[in-house]
Formats: C-alpha cells, sequence, structure tokens
C-alpha cells in the first residue's frame, strides 16, 4: 500500500495554508491534529486578549465574574433552580419524569 493521504484542508480556514499531508500512521496523525489545536488556541487566546485590550482602552469595565455570582451559579447548578421548566409537566431537564 501507498502512503495514506489525509487532507487536513477540510478542518481549518484557508489562513492556515495547509495542502494535504501524507501522514503515516495514526500516532503522526495525533501529532499533526494536536498542532492544529495548538494554532486554534493561541488565536482564541490572541482574539481574547484583544477584545480586553479594546474595552480597556475604550475605559469600560472588564467582564469578570463576581464570587458571589460564581457562588450563586454552583448552587443552581446543584440544586437545578436555574434549570428551564418543560411546558406543563412542572419538571427540570435533568429529573426524571
Amino acid at each position: 500500500m501507498g502512503k495514506t493521504i489525509w487532507n487536513v484542508a477540510d478542518l481549518q480556514p484557508e489562513f492556515f495554508k495547509v495542502k494535504r499531508v501524507a501522514l503515516r500512521n495514526r500516532t503522526h496523525k495525533l501529532h499533526h491534529l494536536m498542532e492544529i489545536l495548538g494554532k486554534w488556541v493561541e488565536l482564541h487566546d490572541e482574539a481574547r486578549r484583544a477584545g480586553r485590550k479594546r474595552l480597556k482602552d475604550a475605559g469600560k469595565p472588564l467582564p469578570a465574574i463576581t464570587r458571589e455570582a460564581l457562588e450563586k451559579q454552583r448552587e443552581e447548578r446543584r440544586t437545578g433552580l436555574g434549570q428551564s421548566v418543560k411546558q406543563g409537566t412542572g419538571h427540570t431537564h435533568n429529573e426524571l419524569i
């Protein structure tokens, strides 16, 4: 059998400029995907930093979750209070009917 050709260009936007890549085995494929994922993480972090910088430059407060809001979220998750209710049953989505 020849080399396996696996087209990763479909998995990413054109700015990565990745052409068809000959990948030898599963480990090589996994390594290649991890490189792509690393690029996505870098782009995501860069976008977040740029957004926060824009807010800071505009003099607006940065979005931050307070300790009280975090505790409230945890309590809602624990008790199911924050869940939407199914129509007419009175049960939340995470309860058995």
